[in-house]
């Protein structure tokens, strides 16, 4: 369940980058400049941190001062604005991305990152008079190919419209493909 909660960031942050006609007018090559800014944004604080704990070893901590100072010059040599919130991020994109897409890939699956006692409930089964517990949610299989699925069509999607490619296609064999799991879970 968290893999495809980041299966479906990853596949929504490629789409911000390649959705060409955003509200910046930036190019794919700007927004993958400022998510990786982000990413190295992310990872000084991660090596800030380490330094600051009590659990690296000298050598550790030397190497991570070597790091922080690799980190922040690369930060610098990136002219943008990271990325920020990745919810609003999405209102880039047009709406039925924010509206729809985002609940149905990435929402679903919020609580293999965020765990609360809902899914604890959830991992925790009685039988009888002993309790079970399971390493994961029970999924229908044909339930994550359909998630799956989806998040694949959209990035295609996203690349042959930005380059202009012959989309038609691969709408009509994913609405297809999409049709025939949807009925083999019903069987």
């Amino acid at each position: 369940m968290a893999l495809l909660r980041v299966l479906a960031e990853l596949v929504f942050r490629l789409i911000w980058c390649l959705y060409s006609d955003n509200p910046q007018k930036e190019s794919c090559e700007v927004r993958i400049e400022r998510w990786e800014k982000t990413g190295l944004r992310e990872r000084k604080k991660y090596v800030q941190r380490k330094i600051e704990s009590n659990v690296c070893s000298d050598e550790e901590i030397n190497g991570f001062k070597k790091e922080l100072e690799g980190l922040a010059q690369k930060i610098g040599q990136i002219a943008y604005e990271p990325i920020g919130n990745f919810y609003n991020s999405l209102s880039d994109l047009p709406e039925p991305y924010k509206r729809d897409l985002y609940p149905l890939l990435y929402n679903i699956y919020n609580w293999g990152i965020h765990p609360d006692f809902l899914l604890l409930e959830r991992l925790v089964r009685q039988n009888a008079n002993s309790h079970i517990v399971v390493s994961d949610i029970d999924e229908d299989p044909t339930v994550l190919k359909i998630y799956c699925l989806t998040m694949a069509f959209n990035i295609l999607a996203v690349v042959r419209k930005n380059y202009k490619w012959e989309y038609d296609t691969i709408k009509t064999e994913y609405l297809k493909i999409k049709k025939d799991f949807s009925k083999e879970r019903k069987a």
